[in-house]
């Protein structure tokens, strides 16, 4: 089958395979380097709001619990 085609019909081909192959390889990574930065945000701001929280409670034991937009 792949014989009867010409030599220019058989590199366009394979030149959109490779190149669907790695623009799809190249979406996957930059997708999964979002979620882990994203994922280290989020960690990050956790653990910077609970730090808050406990020098507030160990300043003020009285202290109504913090409301955060963020």
């Amino acid at each position: 089958m792949f014989s009867s085609w010409s030599l220019r019909a058989r590199f366009l081909l394979a030149t959109s395979v490779l190149t669907l192959v790695l623009c799809s390889v190249f979406a996957f990574a930059v997708h999964q380097f979002v979620e882990l930065l994203e994922d280290e945000l989020l960690h990050r701001t956790l653990v910077r709001e609970m730090q808050e929280l406990k020098t507030e409670l160990s300043e003020y034991s009285q202290a109504p619990p913090p409301s955060s937009s963020d």
